[in-house]
């Protein structure tokens, strides 16, 4: 559902052929790119991205694993332990453009 000539097509591809993208957010071959992203999606992006150039933390075990989806669980968790989000904050949100940038700043990525 990507078409080639999207200005973002190459990014997709190349975070799905390096393990950026798990393959639980693709559907069906389909990417969704229009879909609102969740704090849980977003940090299970960002971090799959983290670890593919900095040592991932030790994992904050004070996110509950009902809290999010299991294939997100150890990336929240990491990015708990580098304090790029709270405890209380709602991992089932539709993240803001503005939230992730602060993320990203935290991480320093």
């Amino acid at each position: 559902d990507v078409v080639g000539h999207e200005w973002y097509a190459g990014a997709v591809e190349c975070a799905y052929q390096n393990g950026i993208i798990p393959p639980q957010m693709v559907t069906g071959h389909r990417f969704e790119p229009e879909k609102p992203v969740t704090m849980e999606e977003f940090l299970t992006l960002v971090m799959r991205g983290y670890k593919s150039r900095k040592k991932m933390p030790e994992e904050d075990s004070c996110v509950p694993e009902a809290a999010c989806e299991p294939y997100c669980i150890p990336y929240v968790r990491a990015a708990y332990s580098l304090g790029a989000v709270k405890a209380g904050e709602d991992l089932k949100a539709v993240i803001t453009r503005g939230r992730a940038a602060i993320i990203c700043r935290t991480l320093d990525i």
